[in-house]
């Protein structure tokens, strides 16, 4: 599940990018381009789709997140004697968490910038 969400988003970042660069004028006959409101609809319909997928896509990844570390905690190290081992396992699930939170916090401010931008 997380590396569905990943390529995702991956993917709609993407997306997002390339309607960006999209093309959105005509020719006119003596005025030269002008912009077409029917291509600017266009590319701000892909664009919304895109970020449609990315905000999909960490949803995808969080639960994947949040499914590895259940799993992981039912088979948690506290009752092992081995104190690397666990010092090992807390370290690495703050890094999860950490991670996790960054992911979390730029799909968050992405959306807030596009609600508010646009």
């Amino acid at each position: 599940m997380r590396s569905g969400g990943m390529a995702l988003m991956i993917l709609s970042g993407f997306g997002a990018f390339l309607s960006f660069i999209m093309d959105t004028t005509v020719y006119s006959y003596g005025s030269g381009q002008t912009h077409n409101l029917g291509l600017l609809q266009t590319q701000m319909m892909v664009f919304q789709l895109c970020l449609a997928g990315f905000v999909g896509g960490a949803v995808l990844y969080g639960s994947g997140e949040i499914a590895e570390t259940h799993a992981r905690v039912n088979r948690s190290p506290a009752a092992d004697t081995d104190q690397e081992y666990a010092e090992e396992w807390d370290t690495e699930e703050r890094n999860r968490k950490r991670g996790l939170m960054i992911l979390f916090g730029t799909a968050a401010a992405l959306l807030l910038f596009i609600v508010f931008a646009l």
